[in-house]
């Protein structure tokens, strides 16, 4: 398995696992902007990229915790929920 593989799978089991659903939605985001990053154009249009970058600065907790997992999954930053980041 490679290293995406192996991430996004990782992703994933961090999504089913989490008891708290805002951190199930950044893992969520996360596997969704990993997937973007990888595929580019072939996984989503350019305005479904554009619509879950901006869910990240949402009002609502959920969206912008799955927004802001889709711009660290998309950044390839670190697949670990921040610590300190505010939960439902």
């Amino acid at each position: 398995m490679d290293d995406y593989a192996s991430i996004l799978a990782y992703a994933d089991l961090q999504r089913r696992l989490a008891d708290d659903s805002i951190v199930a939605e950044w893992y969520a985001g996360y596997r969704r902007g990993l997937q973007r990053a990888h595929h580019g154009d072939a996984i989503s249009t350019k305005t479904e990229h554009a619509l879950f970058v901006s869910l990240a600065d949402s009002f609502d907790k959920h969206r912008a915790a799955l927004g802001a997992g889709y711009r660290a999954g998309f950044a390839g930053e670190p697949c670990v929920y921040p610590v300190g980041t505010s939960r439902g």
